[in-house]
């Protein structure tokens, strides 16, 4: 029977829709997949033929996965202006700079994190088909924080914390690129980002 293979996600933008529509549609249509709205649970995949009990459902190409080397190494628009093909990417440059200001590199979760803000700002189409809203302990309300158990609440402002760090540290490695620092202006688009990466939506 046709069913549902992920109804738990709710990648819909403000509006309803899920941009760009017909970049999705074309994607999943290959694998006889469409997006649907299911009760109770929110968008998620549905199959358009019947299955068998081990059908591969999907599968991502190596060119089309998301991995934190392959963006480190990868030039992205803020390159644009950088005639030197042999200088590394913004994000290279970023580790280099993490390793030698905190004697630390950044951490995959950074990298893939920076990469989407980046690859949003190219206005790649996998990224723009992602929620725009990333539910998580970063975007909890204080009411609902507050009516949970103590020990609940200080796991949650350890996290804050925790991400709070990285973007800091992301934002101080990406100072000397003016393109790339400038999507860190605030704290909202690398929480956006990494819950995004949290949530293994990707």
């Amino acid at each position: 029977t046709k069913n549902s293979a992920n109804g738990n996600n709710n990648d819909s933008s403000d509006d309803g829709t899920t941009p760009p529509a017909s970049w999705l549609q074309e994607r999943l249509a290959s694998f006889d997949l469409r997006a649907a709205e299911f009760p109770g649970t929110g968008r998620g995949l549905q199959t358009t033929v019947d299955r068998l009990p081990g059908d591969v459902l999907l599968s991502v190409p190596q060119d089309d996965a998301l991995t934190a080397s392959d963006l480190l190494w990868r030039r992205f628009g803020t390159d644009d202006g950088d005639n030197d093909d042999n200088r590394p990417g913004v994000l290279a440059r970023a580790m280099e700079e993490s390793q030698k200001e905190f004697d630390k590199p950044l951490t995959e979760e950074q990298i893939l994190a920076l990469g989407l803000l980046l690859l949003r700002d190219e206005g790649d189409a996998y990224v723009q088909s992602l929620p725009q809203n990333q539910w998580s302990a970063l975007t909890l309300p204080p009411d609902i924080v507050v009516a949970l158990p103590l020990a609940y609440q200080k796991l949650i402002q350890a996290y804050r914390d925790y991400v709070q760090l990285l973007y800091e540290q992301s934002r101080h490695c990406l100072r000397n690129d003016p393109s790339a620092s400038a999507l860190l202006q605030s704290p909202e688009a690398f929480f956006w980002a990494f819950a995004s990466v949290r949530s293994r939506c990707l």
